[in-house]
């Protein structure tokens, strides 16, 4: 997985704790950069990308390939990171590279 820099870093530290192979995208030095340029750059690591940005939705409906966006609405957890982590944890569980592929997962 890789986390869309709106997701905070403590988030990131839970998952991996839990096993989760995840990354933060200014980890990799990807800060900054455009979401189509973020959404390839996952696919091409098969990285299911984690976000809170709506613009990741408008992409996939224009047709662009994917390794998997999971979203959710940026205030539904209220900041809690341990209910966000969960829900990350509940939706990953499970998908495979391909089952995971060109699919908009809700969290």
């Amino acid at each position: 997985m890789v986390v869309d820099e709106h997701i905070a870093r403590a988030v990131v530290e839970s998952l991996t704790r839990l096993g989760h192979n995840v990354v933060m995208l200014g980890d990799v030095g990807r800060l900054g950069m455009a979401d189509d340029a973020q959404l390839e750059w996952a696919r091409s690591e098969q990285r299911v990308i984690i976000t809170h940005d709506p613009d990741y939705i408008a992409l996939m409906a224009e047709g662009r390939e994917h390794a998997g966006i999971a979203f959710c609405e940026f205030d539904k957890y209220g900041g809690r990171v341990g209910a966000l982590t969960a829900a990350i944890n509940r939706t990953v569980e499970g998908l495979t590279q391909e089952s995971a592929a060109n699919t908009l997962i809700f969290f």
